[in-house]
């Protein structure tokens, strides 16, 4: 996908913004270690439009 914003937001379950990040080119891992075990969700955006939404189960 060349030329795109890429990036993610990492949310609780009751939207409340927790980490957000650029993704660069080749970008295939991000340190979510200061989180707090739960579940969050995922939200990927593509030049600020979401594409996915993942479910993320920290233990």
């Amino acid at each position: 996908m060349p030329n795109q914003n890429l990036s993610v937001e990492i949310s609780d379950l009751n939207g409340k913004r927790i980490f957000s990040s650029q993704l660069n080119n080749g970008t295939t891992q991000l340190d979510i270690s200061q989180l707090e075990s739960g579940i969050y969700l995922a939200n990927f955006y593509a030049n600020n439009i979401l594409i996915a939404t993942k479910k993320v189960i920290k233990n």
